[in-house]
């Protein structure tokens, strides 16, 4: 089999890479590699947009409700008080203009709708509380709160606009995985891609708030869809060694993009000129989808040798590592060992002939393997925890400060700064040690903010920001952790799974931002410090999988287990061994 000899510092004894990844380590890291990566890089550019631009598309405005136009008309009428209120200090007079107070008996006029600009600032409503109302909008023109009225008996139906979203991204990324292992990684990304500027399309001219809540589900669900097999692609096209420093800077555009989504939300304050712009990264995306070539380990794996031949033959020549290896003899034993794979698959009902009932049962059937059941259960809840973690506190903005620009600009920041620190340390430390430094760190800083008086406000900022810092530098491990664990037949399909529970922690997130804190303003505090602490203590249970190959099997995941199991045995039993040596000795003496 084709191999290549490694080595992670000096005077270390290199380990020899067999089968694909060998290849992947003569091929080395090159042009191939960059056209592949533009995938993941160009899909976490608009994420941003779709995850944590809640912050600014659906933000609360400040509002004032009339019982009906005659006392409008009459405060309006009035300069001192209602005429001049644009100039009055929006930290005294101001505030109280726009007092975000619902009336509490009053009935909605008749008729259309009366609008006094074309902002539509000042509107009827159909809501019985406030049947006028007027929005403050010194800091944002138009937000789908204020354009459907998101106020007062229908504020609960504001959570809904991200929750819908993130839940999107459950089903996309169950989609995204499945095609992605069916019919290919480009491909998926190809289709997500394509639906997404569809979807974000609809949403823009949706009409009524119903529908746009659907093509939020839509848009969230073709944004993960896009993610997981383009992730995918990059880190099976890879280096091993390469592999921790890659899927630790696909990171930083989806960091440097939420920053400059806080720039540019300053000067677009409209909401759907807002989405189409943070939106547009999706149409280099399309074009990049048909240049990058298929993940020739796929097409391994798929029985498509002759189509990985060619990809591979061309990443070899504009990477120019030709002397480096002979390609055809390397494909030829890799297609001999998938097909020998393939074949002893067939023998047992493979799963393309298998129906939808087998298929699913096939699935399930995994989770009886001791590794994998304790893979699916402590990492699911793992990325449950993490989602809720760092989407709860990037959409916290408006509980914690009136200026949402900088907030969110400091969250790119933070989730940027620990990507760059993050990347160096996943080369000297294991992954799992990141992780759980990265969960318990941020879940004590939370909690450390009970001991923040009000006269000490910068220090909130301080341990917030810190705790951000934290949990999203771990969310970039994770993202490279899960693939790695992972065997490749069900790798897709494994990272979709992952990526649907944090889309559940996604989707619970804005309910504790909105809903929880104003009825228990410590909620969110601890519900994100336990989140941390409860995160960091599971890591334990699962595989390190630095300096590791890619398992390609469920079978080659449980015999690592069991190999691992047997060395702690053996260690163990030496122990005890030279335990007894010494009494013994000390007896004899």
């Amino acid at each position: 089999m084709c191999r290549a000899r490694t080595g992670e510092a000096p005077g270390e004894e290199p380990e020899t890479e067999e089968g694909f990844d060998g290849m992947l380590s003569a091929i080395g890291f090159g042009r191939w590699q960059v056209i592949v990566l533009l995938l993941p890089i160009f899909t976490m550019a608009f994420y941003p947009t779709h995850l944590l631009g809640a912050s600014f598309l659906s933000s609360p405005l400040s509002f004032r409700c009339w019982s009906d136009e005659a006392e409008m008309l009459a405060c309006i009428a009035d300069g001192e008080n209602c005429l001049n209120r644009n100039d009055l200090d929006a930290g005294a007079n101001g505030s109280s203009y726009y007092n975000s107070v619902c009336l509490t008996s009053a009935e909605p006029p008749g008729g259309d709708s009366l609008v006094f600009n074309d902002s539509y600032r000042i509107h009827s409503t159909s809501i019985s509380s406030c049947p006028i109302v007027e929005y403050d909008t010194s800091v944002f023109q138009s937000t789908v709160v204020s354009e459907f009225d998101l106020i007062c008996e229908r504020s609960y139906l504001r959570p809904l606009f991200v929750t819908l979203g993130t839940i999107g991204t459950m089903f996309g990324s169950m989609l995204g995985g499945f095609v992605g292992d069916r019919w290919g990684r480009i491909k998926a990304v190809r289709i997500g891609a394509i639906l997404n500027i569809i979807f974000v399309g609809i949403t823009v001219v949706s009409p009524n708030y119903p529908l746009i809540l659907l093509t939020r589900f839509l848009v969230g669900g073709s944004v993960s869809a896009c993610l997981v097999p383009a992730w995918s692609a990059a880190l099976e096209s890879t280096p091993n060694r390469g592999r921790a420093l890659v899927g630790m800077l696909l990171g930083l555009p989806f960091s440097f993009l939420l920053s400059a989504l806080a720039g540019l939300a300053y000067f677009i304050r409209n909401w759907k000129y807002l989405m189409m712009a943070g939106s547009s990264p999706v149409l280099l995306l399309v074009v990049v989808s048909f240049l990058a070539p298929e993940s020739p380990r796929w097409l391994l794996q798929r029985g498509r040798g002759e189509e990985a031949r060619k990809v591979l033959r061309w990443a070899v020549k504009i990477n120019r590592s030709e002397a480096k290896l002979n390609v055809d003899s390397c494909v030829d034993k890799l297609i001999k060992a998938f097909t020998e794979e393939a074949s002893a698959a067939a023998s047992k009902n493979s799963e393309n002939k298998l129906s939808a009932v087998e298929k699913f049962r096939k699935t399930l059937k995994m989770l009886f393997s001791p590794a994998m059941r304790v893979i699916f259960v402590c990492l699911g809840i793992i990325w449950i925890l993490h989602y809720l973690l760092y989407v709860g506190i990037a959409l916290n903005t408006n509980n914690f400060t009136d200026d949402p620009f900088l907030y969110v600009a400091l969250t790119g920041l933070m989730d940027g700064s620990a990507v760059i620190l993050m990347t160096p340390l996943t080369s000297c430390f294991g992954r799992r040690t990141l992780l759980m430094i990265g969960f318990l760190g941020g879940g004590v800083l939370f909690f450390l903010d009970f001991a923040v008086t009000p006269e000490l406000e910068w220090l909130r900022w301080v341990l917030v920001m810190a705790g951000l810092f934290f949990v999203a530098g771990s969310l970039q491990v994770n993202f490279l952790y899960a693939p790695e664990v992972f065997p490749t037949e069900i790798r897709a399909r494994g990272f979709a799974f992952v990526q649907v529970l944090g889309g559940i922690g996604s989707s619970v997130a804005p309910f504790i931002t909105d809903v929880l804190s104003l009825a228990v303003p410590w909620g969110p505090t601890v519900v994100f410090g336990c989140s941390g602490i409860v995160g960091g203590l599971l890591f334990p249970f699962l595989p390190e999988t630095r300096n590791q190959p890619l398992p390609e099997t469920v079978e080659e995941v449980e015999e690592i287990r069991r190999k691992k199991k047997e060395q702690k045995k053996s260690k163990s039993l030496e122990g005890v061994e030279n335990q007894c040596y010494v009494e013994d000795s000390s007896t004899h003496l």
